[in-house]
């Protein structure tokens, strides 16, 4: 039996529609890409319900969508800046129009090919999504919640966009399970939130226990589902009197900016802190660690940033 805990996130997700493909010939993969163990796995057991579209994102979309209308249960996995940038077109006029129930799992998310620049980079792919009507947003932080969000998206009738870093991550078992795939806290209510998502939530973590240490009582929300914001997220928003968030996106709209809008309707109006990379520095190259260091994403300027503020 395969130890989900063990696998990389993107591998974990498509080993839940693996799953799914077994006792269901309607569930298709699509993908330009034979870079994941798992699809390779797919592929050599499902070579029917396996397409190989090669280097065509924008007919990637085009070809779900179709399929999607003619019932079948329709996943595409491709890297993430190329299946958002290339074919926003397709998205909006395909998927969105015309409500296809495709999900687009999105490989190499955030800083996740840092070395490899701003060509692989997908730090604006939460701004774009967020902006087409229907589309539904995940970003699992760990294998078991990308396994368990990949278990809830066969039976989805919405499009869905899910963010896959292509790393290996520890299983965040200390913080309580996912209330419908939405999100998950580490304590109980506190005035200080810190949000985030994704590879920024394990430093996030991190930055709590550090805060924790120098006497500042704060709680972590993992957030998964991002577009819309679960309603019980709401609730637990409004309670805060200080939320910081905290994720390897634009500033522009990313979490901070999908927060923003639920508090601006908000009687309570909590005071927000948005850590995230600065619009004119995001065409940058090189490690993540360093890239991080630079646009003060590592551990101790995220600590710095709360505590002066």
């Amino acid at each position: 039996m395969t130890n989900i805990a063990q696998l990389q996130i993107r591998d974990a997700f498509i080993h839940g529609v693996l799953e799914k493909a077994e006792y269901d010939r309607d569930v298709i993969l699509i993908s330009n890409d034979f870079g994941a163990p798992a699809l390779d796995d797919f592929r050599e057991n499902f070579p029917a319900q396996f397409i190989n579209s090669g280097i065509s994102e924008q007919n990637i979309i085009t070809l779900a969508a179709a399929m999607a209308k003619e019932n079948k249960k329709v996943f595409v996995y491709s890297i993430a800046s190329f299946i958002t940038l290339r074919c926003l077109e397709q998205l909006k006029l395909d998927i969105c129009v015309h409500h296809a129930p495709v999900t687009i799992m999105a490989g190499g998310t955030g800083l996740s090919y840092a070395k490899d620049g701003p060509t692989h980079h997908a730090l604006e792919d939460i701004a774009l999504m967020q902006a087409l009507s229907g589309m539904e947003i995940y970003s699992p932080s760990d294998a078991l919640a990308a396994y368990n969000t990949a278990k809830f998206c066969c039976d989805n009738p919405f499009p869905a966009y899910i963010r896959l870093d292509k790393g290996n991550m520890p299983v965040l078992d200390v913080i309580l399970p996912y209330k419908h795939t939405g999100y998950r806290t580490m304590n109980q209510d506190t005035e200080l939130l810190l949000l985030s998502t994704g590879f920024l939530t394990h430093r996030t973590v991190e930055v709590a226990a550090e805060l924790q240490a120098a006497g500042i009582s704060c709680n972590v929300v993992d957030l998964n589902k991002l577009h819309p914001l679960p309603e019980e997220l709401k609730d637990l928003l409004k309670r805060a009197a200080k939320i910081v968030s905290i994720e390897e996106h634009s500033l522009r709209g990313g979490v901070g900016t999908l927060l923003g809008e639920v508090l601006l309707d908000s009687a309570t109006r909590p005071s927000l802190k948005r850590i995230a990379i600065p619009p004119e520095k995001l065409y940058a190259y090189g490690s993540r660690d360093k890239l991080h260091h630079d646009f003060g994403l590592n551990k101790d300027a995220i600590v710095a940033q709360i505590k002066e503020w």
